[in-house]
């Protein structure tokens, strides 16, 4: 296994390009444009490869034809015995050049592990917007004051959870408007449209490639961070109506409501597209979702800020929250004590109930530690203050750091390839 923790080098961040990197050298854009379906407004295909006749075209070279060519070059001591395509997506926050970055660093250990990785890349960069926004928030909350600089000090001189509710009413419309039309970007590009859309287009040659290779010679795995769990949500359903099981799924910091995660996962378990003991999140325990920040501003994680003022309800259950899934924060009854908006209670009863069965466990929120045995194996908690970036960098544990933590890919890989945790 060619992981990357033993390198010299951090090798999951844009500032990877030092000339002393070690390990699989950096893909090149192109390279990386060539694993990569961009999608830009309601899900339509950015048109990247040049020498291709249109988009579909694009996408068919770029799912169907690149992954099998691939497969059949690899030398026969290397080769595995199924085609394994790994579908990353991004947490739909960072802009097309951060997303190719990402792309040249990750893919080579993918690729070296015999996975072969496609990625999804939104043209958004909706987390530099959100940023904006609450940014240029500030001198209006604090109209005595004259810079961001002189506002933050001011800042610290009023109670945190005040100043942070005061920030998410102040951004409620604008923040809102964003999130929503990342969603309805992420819901129309699975929907057939009169252009081509990208997770449609996507379902359709990963269906011809299995037709042509056949089922036993491939599987399909599924990865997403933050709001790549909206993308991987709709596709996975595209994939079970085609008939394409995915063989594994694993959902970073998930950004999905309980009541999307209802209509999407749930909905493909239950039916027998995936099995619940491959479907893993990976989530921050609550004091680490309390301990992280948005922009050095909101003192708490970006979910903490979609799930209070950016989403359809105030106090949305979000899947990649802790408290979501503990039994202890589950108390409807008393609608100005809950936790939880009174209108998520049914969605948050039937996840917990399909996800845990009969016995939700409890307690377990705040720090990991009381989730029983049983759960563990997919349920993964991070309450360490710190994630490991490689190359002895380790940066505050936090909402964005997820798809940079050694540890987290290196398990995605390790769980693609049937490994323990562990192996080497």
């Amino acid at each position: 296994l060619t992981l990357p923790v033993s390198q010299p080098t951090s090798l999951f961040t844009a500032s990877a390009c030092e000339p002393d990197r070690k390990g699989p050298p950096l893909l090149t854009n192109d390279q990386a444009y060539g694993l990569t379906i961009v999608m830009e407004n309601n899900g339509s295909i950015g048109p990247r490869l040049t020498d291709v006749e249109n988009v579909r075209a694009g996408v068919k070279r770029i799912v169907y034809e690149a992954p099998r060519a691939w497969y059949d070059k690899l030398p026969a001591a290397n080769k595995p015995p199924v085609l394994r395509i790994a579908v990353i997506a991004h947490g739909g926050l960072n802009s097309e050049q951060d997303s190719i970055n990402r792309i040249c660093a990750m893919a080579p250990y993918f690729l070296e592990n015999g996975i072969y990785p496609l990625f999804v890349t939104w043209r958004t960069g909706a987390l530099e917007t959100l940023a904006n926004i609450v940014q240029d928030t500030l001198p209006g909350l604090f109209p005595e004051v004259g810079s961001i600089s002189d506002a933050l000090k001011a800042i610290k001189d009023k109670a945190v959870e005040g100043f942070d509710r005061t920030l998410e009413l102040a951004t409620k419309k604008p923040g809102g408007d964003q999130w929503s039309q990342m969603k309805q970007n992420a819901e129309a590009a699975a929907v057939v449209g009169f252009t081509p859309r990208g997770l449609v287009e996507m379902a359709e040659s990963l269906k011809n490639l299995v037709a042509d290779m056949g089922k036993k010679n491939v599987e399909l795995h599924l990865i997403g961070h933050s709001a790549g769990s909206l993308i991987n949500g709709h596709l996975i359903q595209l994939l079970w109506a085609r008939g394409l099981a995915t063989e594994t799924s694993t959902l970073m910091a998930p950004a999905c409501t309980l009541d999307f995660a209802n209509q999407t996962y749930r909905k493909v378990i239950e039916g027998g597209g995936l099995t619940r003991k491959d479907f893993h999140i990976y989530i921050m325990s609550d004091s680490r979702e309390q301990d992280d920040n948005v922009i050095g501003v909101y003192h708490k994680s970006l979910l903490y800020l979609v799930s209070r003022a950016y989403e359809e309800l105030q106090r949305m259950p979000l899947l990649g929250m802790a408290k979501s899934l503990d039994k202890q924060c589950q108390d409807f009854s008393n609608p100005d004590l809950a936790e939880w908006n009174i209108a998520a209670k049914n969605m948050t009863e039937q996840w917990n109930q399909f996800y845990f069965g009969k016995t939700i466990p409890t307690g377990f929120a705040a720090t990991g530690r009381g989730l029983p045995e049983a759960f563990a194996p997919t349920l993964h908690i991070f309450n360490d203050p710190k994630m490991n970036y490689g190359a002895g960098t380790k940066k505050d544990t936090s909402h964005g750091g997820f798809d940079n933590d050694v540890s987290v890919i290196t398990a995605a890989l390790l769980t693609i390839l049937r490994r323990e945790p562990g192996a080497k």
